[in-house]
């Protein structure tokens, strides 16, 4: 049976690369809450969808060639954690990046309403038990 939390999440990614941001847009709700994972530059949270635009694309900008390649997504508890490889190219340096990551996604109304990243699964799963 298909879960629908899992297709928006799923959507999001596609988009993500497709640099897509009307998708993009829509897969988010206006409220939506980003949580960088702990360490990472510039790691403020964002809150709306116009501060999460803007963190995506100063990301993107940051990078001459960058994608995610999506592997496992699944339902925990009420949330979808998602593991992927955020790969990029850097655009003054040609220095080649992947970084594996976990994304926990909070879904409600078919909309994204909160994310957090992570650098290893085991810190997503207790952010799932915290009822973060």
């Amino acid at each position: 049976m298909p879960d629908q939390r899992i297709d928006v999440v799923r959507r999001s990614f596609q988009a993500w690369n497709e640099n897509d941001w009307d998708a993009l847009e829509a897969a988010y709700h206006p409220d939506v809450v980003a949580d960088p994972p702990e360490g990472w530059p510039e790691g403020e949270t964002a809150h709306g969808w116009d501060a999460v635009r803007l963190q995506f694309e100063r990301l993107k900008d940051a990078w001459k060639d960058e994608r995610v390649n999506v592997g496992e997504v699944e339902r925990v508890r009420d949330q979808v954690l998602a593991q992927f490889q955020w790969i990029a190219q850097g655009r003054a340096s040609g220095v080649d990046v992947a970084n594996p990551m976990w994304g926990l996604f909070t879904v409600r109304n078919g909309r994204i309403v909160r994310l957090k990243y992570f650098f290893n699964r085991a810190n997503a799963l207790k952010a799932t038990e915290a009822g973060d």
